[in-house]
């Protein structure tokens, strides 16, 4: 996540098992190192930048999970 100041903190989330995530088309190929997403997430409650992932959507328009009210992120 790109702060307003302009720092950048690497988030980590859970989400389903990998038998869940492929019937649902995630692989492991699915997520790339700087792809830019817009996600819903239930925090973890002791404020490191971690969590369960609701809900993502690339800048592509792909999505995984409840997306409901999301907008694709812009390609910067």
């Amino acid at each position: 996540m790109t702060g307003d100041d302009g720092e950048v903190t690497a988030w980590g989330f859970e989400t389903d098992d990998p038998s869940r995530l492929r019937r649902q088309g995630i692989t492991p190929v699915y997520w790339q190192p700087g792809d830019t997403v817009t996600v819903i997430t239930n925090p973890l409650r002791d404020g490191r930048p971690a969590g369960h992932l609701v809900g993502a959507i690339k800048a592509d328009g792909a999505t995984f999970g409840n997306v409901e009210g999301l907008v694709p992120p812009t390609q910067e």
